[in-house]
């Protein structure tokens, strides 16, 4: 996993922070023609797992968290 974890650093984009649970929360990031996950544990203060996909339906948990409004410029 550490492997992985550089990978994303080196290479990644940070895109947004994603769900905030009691025990972990989520960053995504985009990398190459791929999302990834990485999850952070709270109570261990590590991050536990990297989970690369493709399939856009599972970025539905981040985008239910982003305002349109924030994303557009002042008019």
């Amino acid at each position: 996993m550490e492997d992985q974890l550089f990978i994303v650093y080196l290479e990644g984009t940070y895109l947004l922070a994603g769900q905030k649970q009691l025990f972990y929360d989520t960053q995504l990031f985009s990398l190459y023609d791929f999302f990834v996950e990485v999850w952070y544990e709270k109570n261990s203060d590590q991050m536990t797992m990297v989970r690369a996909f493709q399939e856009l339906h599972r970025l539905d948990p981040f985008l239910v968290t982003v305002s349109l409004r924030e994303l557009l410029p002042d008019r």
